[in-house]
């Protein structure tokens, strides 16, 4: 439940009345579902050795790129910590989930590119 009240707070900020604490108090499993996830569905179509370098180049690039952005807000001054940015960071990835889940079942829905680019424009 922890999980779901987050992600509602990442996509609209407006839903939690006190802000700090929800910053403040983070976690990761959101984020390594969000990221396990989104490897698999652009890993589906793939034959067996992509699927293992596509895995583990979008895991990584999630991961180590949170790092980064961490990095450059602590050089600016920012107070906020590894696991905090992380956090934050790995909520707001789940727009682009939803396009791969959406277009992971497009034979089904026939506006899958459409729903995609929308979700990415959100971002």
């Amino acid at each position: 439940m922890r999980i779901v009240y987050k992600l509602f707070y990442a996509i609209i900020p407006r839903f939690s009345a006190n802000k700090e604490i929800n910053l403040k108090q983070w976690d990761l499993f959101g984020p390594l579902f969000f990221t396990i996830f989104l490897s698999y569905f652009l890993n589906v179509s793939k034959d067996t050795e992509q699927m293992s370098k596509t895995f583990i180049i979008v895991f990584c690039l999630m991961w180590l790129g949170g790092s980064i952005v961490t990095i450059n807000t602590i050089l600016l001054r920012s107070h906020i910590t590894l696991f905090q940015s992380l956090s934050i960071l790995g909520y707001y990835i789940f727009p682009i989930l939803l396009a791969s889940m959406i277009n992971y079942f497009k034979s089904y829905f026939k506006f899958g590119i459409k729903v995609a680019i929308a979700f990415i424009a959100y971002i």
